[in-house]
């Protein structure tokens, strides 16, 4: 009975340490999302290697055109200078954060794309909270450049054009008066960061159906995914 009861406090133990384990399907949790938004701000990282909001931009690009390989992409999000590790068990901690950060927005595209939410700065301003989505946007911007020539080609194209609006307006503001000037109308600003996620699902539907995978049952015309999910986007 002893040498049971021991085993059966050893399993109850094991299972007990089993979330502690790396899972790289689970999605971060808050906690952990703070962890490596904490790491990526820290001295361990270059000044200029991406913010959390900037790698979720990034990342959703990265997922949702042509296929990048992580040894193309994760170079890109530090920056100039190689982040640095207080040990190799640290190391694989953040590594690990990365890849399971980069899957669950894979798990987000493909489950509910046109509903797709992107993690924005919260900043505040005379006293309250303003959302940013300069630095998601840029990010954004960024993923697209593995295969430039062919994100160039979706944006040039009349019929798909207009989805890429709210992600360049949003992304390049202080570097355009004109649209500097446009989005210091509430309303307008309001506007493109209420069309901004449901604009990058469509944009991950549309490469979807270049590659004829049909696994969402999408098989409308571009105009037609924008209407069937009733977008209203200016």
């Amino acid at each position: 009975m002893t040498k049971r009861t021991n085993s059966a406090k050893q399993g109850k133990r094991r299972r007990n340490e089993a979330p502690n384990v790396p899972d790289i399907d689970r999605p971060l949790n808050e906690r952990e999302r703070e962890e490596l938004s904490a790491y990526l701000a820290s001295a361990c990282a270059a000044d200029d290697c991406m913010t959390i909001s900037m790698l979720h931009g990034f990342l959703c690009a990265v997922l949702s055109g042509p296929m990048v390989m992580p040894n193309e992409w994760l170079p890109q999000i530090w920056g100039e200078e190689e982040p640095s590790f207080e040990s190799e068990a640290q190391m694989g901690r953040i590594i690990g954060l990365l890849m399971r950060f980069y899957n669950g927005i894979a798990a987000q595209l493909a489950r509910k794309p046109l509903r797709f939410e992107p993690l924005l700065d919260v900043t505040e301003q005379d006293g309250a909270e303003q959302v940013d989505c300069e630095a998601w946007c840029v990010g954004y911007g960024l993923g697209m450049t593995a295969h430039e020539d062919a994100w160039k080609q979706l944006m040039q194209d009349p019929r798909t054009s207009m989805f890429f609006y709210p992600i360049v307006s949003l992304g390049m503001r202080g570097s355009d008066p004109e649209n500097d000037e446009m989005l210091a109308d509430p309303e307008a600003y309001d506007v493109n960061v209420a069309a901004l996620g449901k604009c990058v699902g469509v944009i991950y539907l549309l490469w979807r159906d270049r590659e004829g995978n049909n696994n969402a049952g999408i098989g409308a015309s571009k105009s037609e995914i924008a209407k069937a999910e009733g977008l209203k986007l200016f």
